[in-house]
C-alpha cells in the first residue's frame, strides 16, 4: 500500500512501489527517474531459485519535507527522517536522520554545517 501526504510530488518517470507498504509524509518532493521499492528478494539459500525464495517486507517511511533527487533509489527498510536531501543518483540502503544529506555514496552529512558554509562564503 502507497500512502502519500498532502501537497507531495512525484515527477515523471519515478517508480514507487506498495507491497512493502510505502508511507511518504507532507510536503516532500521526488524527483523524477526515482526508484523506492518497499520490497526486497530473499536470495538465503542457495539451493532455491531466488524467485522461489519470496520477499521481504519491511517498508519504507519518507517523512515530511523530504527532497529526493532525480534518479534516486530507496531501498526497503529505510526511514527518510523530516526535512533529509537525497542527492540526485544515490542510492539509499540504511536510514537518514532527520535534517542530513545523503549523496551517492550514502554518506550523511548534516544540513545545518552545510547551510552555515554556505553562508560562511
Amino acid at each position: 500500500m502507497i500512502t502519500l501526504g498532502e501537497d507531495c510530488s512525484v515527477n515523471a518517470c519515478s517508480v514507487l512501489q506498495g507491497g512493502g507498504n510505502l508511507r511518504v509524509g507532507n510536503k516532500t518532493r521526488i524527483g523524477p527517474h526515482t526508484v523506492i521499492v518497499p520490497s526486497n528478494h530473499v536470495f538465503a539459500n542457495p539451493d532455491i531459485p531466488i524467485k522461489d525464495q519470496g520477499l521481504s517486507q519491511i517498508g519504507i517511511t519518507i517523512e515530511e519535507d523530504v527532497w529526493i533527487g532525480a534518479g534516486a533509489r530507496v531501498l526497503d527498510g529505510v526511514v527518510l527522517g523530516r526535512g533529509c536531501v537525497v542527492a540526485a543518483g544515490a542510492v539509499v540502503t540504511k536510514s537518514v536522520p532527520a535534517l542530513s544529506v545523503v549523496g551517492g555514496g550514502a554518506r550523511e552529512t548534516d544540513i545545518n554545517s552545510l547551510i552555515h558554509n554556505s553562508l560562511a562564503r
